[in-house]
C-alpha cells in the first residue's frame, strides 16, 4: 500500500470555513452521467486538510430530501449555525509562496510524502481583480494541483479547479451555491448544491485565513466544513479556537506560536501559527495510518 496515497484519502472529508454556517436543507439532487458501482474504499474524498486528498468520485451519494419549513427544522438550522465568523479583510492578504514538508509518522518511523507548495498571487478573472491561491503536491506517486480564485476584498471563492492524477474537478460559486463538474476514469458527472456563503475550499486558503484572524488566548469562533464525498456535498459544523501558546522548532529556529485547533465532530487538525508575523508554520492531524505533519521549509 502506498502511504502517500493512503494518507491523502483518509479522515477529514473536505473543508470550507465560512462566514456563517447555513442549513444544507435546500441542496439539489446531483445530475450525473451513469457510473459503475464501486466499493467505498475506492473513493478518495475531497480533503483540503490533507494536501492532495481530493477525489476519485464513486457513484453520487444520496442527497436528503429538503427538510420541512416547520419549527423543528428552523430550530435545527439555528443550532448548527450559532455564532458569527468574522471574515478577515482580504485586502490584507499579500502575495507569497510557502513550501511545506509532508511526513507521516508511524510509531518511530517517518514516511516522507513529498512537498506541498502554496502560492498566493494577484490575478484577474473575467476582468475583475482577485487573489489566486495555487497549490501543488509533488514527490509522491500521484501529483495534485489546485487553483482557487477568491474575491479580492472578501476572500469568498469564485472559481476552483483541481487535478488529482487523471481526475479533474471544476467549480463555480455564487453567494449560496456551488456548481461542480467532475471527470475521472469512471466518466463525467455534475451537480448543483446549496452551501453556506463564503466557503473556503482548499488547504492553502485555510492557512491564509488563519494568518489573518485576530488570534489570541480565548479566541473561538464557529465555522462550517463543506465535504465533497462520493460526488455530493454536505456541510459539517465546526469550530476554530486558540487552545494555547507553544514554541516549536522549525528548521533551526524556535518559533513562538498560537496553537489553533480546527474541530468538526470527532475530527480535528492542529495548526501552529507564528505570532510575528502571523503565519502557519506547522500543522498536524491524526489519521488511521499515523500522524500526518506539515512543516514550513523556510520560516
Amino acid at each position: 500500500m502506498n502511504p502517500a496515497r493512503t494518507a491523502g484519502s483518509t479522515i477529514v472529508r473536505g473543508i470550507a470555513l465560512l462566514v456563517a454556517a447555513a442549513s444544507f436543507a435546500h441542496a439539489q439532487r446531483p445530475v450525473a452521467s451513469p457510473r459503475r458501482t464501486v466499493a467505498q474504499t475506492d473513493t478518495v474524498q475531497h480533503s483540503p486538510f490533507i494536501p492532495g486528498g481530493h477525489w476519485r468520485p464513486g457513484p453520487p451519494a444520496p442527497v436528503p430530501e429538503p427538510a420541512s419549513a416547520g419549527p423543528a427544522a428552523v430550530a435545527s438550522a439555528i443550532a448548527d449555525s450559532a455564532g458569527y465568523f468574522a471574515r478577515p479583510n482580504g485586502l490584507l492578504l499579500h502575495a507569497d509562496t510557502s513550501v511545506y514538508r509532508l511526513e507521516l509518522r508511524r510509531d518511530t518511523v517517518l514516511v516522507p510524502l513529498g512537498l506541498h507548495t502554496v502560492t498566493v498571487s494577484e490575478s484577474m478573472l473575467g476582468g475583475v481583480p482577485d487573489w489566486l491561491v495555487a497549490e501543488s503536491r509533488t514527490g509522491t506517486t500521484i501529483a495534485t494541483y489546485d487553483s482557487l480564485h477568491v474575491n479580492h476584498a472578501t476572500l469568498t471563492p469564485v472559481r476552483w479547479t483541481a487535478h488529482n492524477g487523471l481526475s479533474q474537478l471544476a467549480a463555480s460559486f455564487t453567494t449560496d451555491s456551488m456548481f461542480v463538474a467532475l471527470q475521472d476514469y469512471q466518466g463525467r458527472g455534475s451537480f448543483v448544491a446549496a452551501i453556506p456563503p463564503g466557503a473556503l475550499v482548499t488547504t492553502g486558503m485555510v492557512d491564509r485565513l488563519l494568518e489573518l484572524l485576530p488570534l489570541g488566548i480565548g479566541y473561538h469562533t464557529n465555522a462550517s466544513l463543506v465535504s465533497i464525498e462520493s460526488g455530493a456535498p454536505q456541510a459539517l459544523p465546526a469550530t476554530i479556537s486558540v487552545d494555547g501558546e507553544e514554541q516549536v522548532v522549525v528548521g533551526t529556529q524556535a518559533v513562538d506560536c498560537w496553537l489553533v485547533v480546527l474541530r468538526a465532530g470527532t475530527l480535528e487538525k492542529k495548526y501552529w501559527v507564528s505570532k510575528a508575523p502571523q503565519r502557519v508554520v506547522k500543522s498536524e492531524q491524526q489519521t488511521a495510518n499515523g500522524t500526518l505533519t506539515e512543516t514550513l521549509q523556510q520560516p
